[in-house]
Order: structure tokens, then sequence, then C-alpha cells
């Protein structure tokens, strides 16, 4: 059988891979928006430690936080071509991109025998809980 896409992956394979997803989208939601990456990085900053900024050194910020400072301070040619470089890099791990402003991601997959996409967006937490025909779009989107 000749298949649309060479790589499909397991409905298991696609969650593993969520919380990395989740981590390239919020690197190119801040390098799209240098203000919210100023934010983003105090945000985050807080929640690795103890909500005032004072860490106990175990679970102070980490180089999260400074990417997302960098960001705030890098010119909009080298933010274009890093978030060139973050999707070329979900895209080369087989994963189809169709908003990024919004997460919304496919995983080819295989079901009953024919090609689907395991569906996704951030806003679905942190798991896969849908998918679609190849055709349908997110409209067609089903609970698995």
């Amino acid at each position: 059988m000749i298949f649309m896409f060479d790589r499909h992956f397991t409905v298991a394979e696609a969650n593993a891979l969520i919380p990395s997803v989740k981590e390239v989208f919020r690197h190119i939601h801040a390098l799209a928006d240098p203000a919210e990456a100023a934010e983003s990085a105090q945000n985050l900053a807080k929640s690795k430690t103890n909500g005032n900024g004072n860490g106990n050194g175990k679970h102070g910020p980490g180089n999260g936080t400074q990417a997302l400072t960098h960001y705030a301070t890098v010119g909009p040619d080298e933010r274009l071509e890093s978030i060139k470089k973050l999707i070329d890099g979900l895209q080369d791990a087989g994963i189809v991109i169709q908003d990024v402003t919004r997460g919304l991601i496919d995983f080819p997959a295989l079901r009953d025998g024919r090609e689907v996409f395991l569906c996704y967006q951030l806003s679905d937490g942190d798991t896969i809980t849908h998918f679609h025909e190849l055709d349908a779009g997110f409209a067609g989107r089903r609970p698995l």
C-alpha cells in the first residue's frame, strides 16, 4: 500500500512528544512577540522559584528563562530565522504544522489500515484525544 507520509506515529509516540512540542511553541510565540517573551521569562522564573523570584538554588530559573529573555533583545531578522529553525525541526520530525498561532499540528498515523492525522492543538492539554481524515481538517475531528 502506498502512503502519503513516510513516518506514522502511534498515539503513545505522539503523546510522548507533546511536552517538547509545547516547549517549541512557547519559544516560537515568544520570538513572534518580544514583549510577551520578557513577560513569559518573568513568569517562568517565578514558577521555578517560590513565587517571588527567590529560588532555593534547586528550582531556580534555567536556560528556558534565559532564552525567553534573550528573545526580547534580538532583532526581527534573527527572530524570524529562529522561528524558521524551530518550525523546520518539528517538520523534520514528521509533524505537520497547520496553524502556528494556535499551535495546531497533526501527526500522521495509521488507523484501521488507512492514513489519518492525530490532531493536537495547544489548548488540548497534555494528550492527543482526537484524529481526523487527511482531507477533513480540524472541523472533522473525532475522538480517538
